[in-house]
């Protein structure tokens, strides 16, 4: 059986500062703060989504976005809950006895200061953050404690339990949907330990801390963030999937490099690395911006992100490979492309595959994509959509000269060589029926 202790301040005091990858996140913190980001967008929904019945019909507000620096702070606090778990001699209220927000021997607030204790980085939130590189501003701040016999397991089904322990905790659901903090930050962790036990009593050798700041900018600093994620759908589950650290399948892209311009620019404004979860988050002005994001094969480009005194999450942008890329650029000849991705743009599709430099994606092109990557293309798909259909058939006719008869085409657009690329099937020089006999098996009538 696990046992969980929750404490909540609801006051402000706290945060924000220049951006900095100051810890490692960890896809549980990205998957908790959406979680809460989905809380934010539609609360009166959210009781029935996790089935509550503390209800909230407070208005829509903007996104948190993750912030490396106020996770930090959090970490700070969990790691001096751990490292003096057991050890506080003047803790007789809680338990366990390290479980506080303020790190005094006594667990109190006005408390004599831990200071020389492991881990020691303030008494209060203000002062971690402080000591972070920030300046203060409003927060608020909860920490969760559980202990069991058993491991506890960080996965999914864990921060959604945490989640609703969060809802229902009145002081701070008040914070979670205030419109005036802006940014996240949390830690959780797991350990056992051995004897002493700091309060708890015989099995429970596994202990589980966490902490979640959620806070504001210092009013001399830009209010308000651009964020989202960089991802590479590994499983191809259609969407981001959370994994630990280690898992060789993680699918966030960290330490991406992207700037910030003003829009229709090249006046930067901001730049930073992607964190390890592949959540990004920059403060900016109120404005337009066109974000890039600089792959080693590529630049991807969110443009005109309009900011106008809420965060903007841009949503997430999933990495395609050549074969995914290819196919959504195809749209056959004198056609622009459009990719229909988020970051991916028509530019991308020429720039990486118009082989005969026509400004369009078509089977030309994708014949010579597919001889590089070793893939054919798709005989008689003439139109590079990916099928053969009966908008190609009709240009098949139109091809179709029979035995030792080259190609004579009427249609516009239409060339002899066009033909010959799409429907000859047999590499025989000519469009005959067998070459349809080839083609017709591909085709989806």
């Amino acid at each position: 059986m696990k046992h969980t202790g929750l404490l909540a301040v609801g006051s402000m005091f706290i945060v924000v500062a220049a951006a900095s990858d100051a810890c490692a996140q960890t896809d549980w913190d990205l998957y908790a703060l959406r979680l809460m980001n989905r809380a934010r967008s539609n609360p009166s929904a959210e009781a029935g989504i996790i089935g509550s019945t503390i209800e909230d019909d407070s208005p829509p507000v903007p996104p948190l976005a993750l912030h490396p620096v106020v996770s930090l702070a959090a970490r700070n606090h969990v790691h001096w809950m751990h490292d003096n778990f057991g050890s506080l001699p003047l803790s007789t209220f809680f338990v366990p006895d390290s479980w506080t927000l303020f790190e005094t021997l006594d667990g109190w607030e006005d408390g004599p200061p831990a200071v020389g204790t492991p881990s020691y980085t303030g008494v209060e939130a203000r002062h971690r953050m402080s000591w972070g590189g920030f300046t203060s501003g409003p927060f608020a701040e909860t920490s969760i404690a559980i202990w069991s016999a058993d491991a506890i397991e960080i996965d999914a089904a864990f921060v959604e339990s945490q989640h609703l322990l969060y809802w229902e905790l009145f002081l701070f659901n008040d914070a979670m949907l205030d419109v005036r903090l802006t940014v996240y930050g949390q830690h959780l962790e797991n350990r056992a330990f051995e004897p002493p036990r700091g309060g708890l009593e015989a099995p429970n050798d596994n202990l589980f801390y966490s902490d979640i700041l959620i806070a504001t900018p210092h009013a001399s600093l830009p209010q308000d963030y651009i964020l989202g994620l960089l991802y590479d759908d590994l499983d191809e589950s259609g969407g981001w999937t959370p994994r630990n650290d280690s898992d060789a399948n993680r699918e966030g892209l960290g330490g991406v490099s992207f700037v910030v311009y003003t829009a229709g620019t090249v006046s930067e404004v901001a730049s930073d690395t992607t964190m390890d979860n592949g959540a990004f988050a920059v403060n900016v002005v109120d404005g337009a911006y066109d974000l890039h994001l600089l792959l080693p094969s590529t630049t991807l480009v969110v443009p005109n992100v309009v900011v106008a005194g809420a965060n903007v999450d841009v949503g997430d942008i999933r990495l395609l490979g050549a074969n995914e890329l290819i196919a959504s650029c195809l749209r056959g000849p004198a056609s622009v492309p459009d990719p229909m991705r988020l970051g991916y743009a028509a530019q991308h599709c020429i720039t990486a595959y118009d082989d005969d430099g026509d400004s369009d994606v078509d089977i030309e092109d994708y014949a010579a994509f597919a001889r590089r990557a070793g893939t054919p293309p798709v005989p008689g798909d003439f139109d590079g959509d990916g099928d053969v259909d009966g908008d190609d058939l009709l240009v098949f006719c139109d091809c179709l000269g029979g035995p030792a008869q080259a190609p004579a085409p009427s249609l516009p657009g239409v060339t002899v060589q066009k033909c010959l690329d799409a429907f000859d099937a047999d590499d025989g020089g000519r469009v005959d029926m067998r070459d349809y006999a080839s083609i017709a098996s591909n085709a989806a009538l």
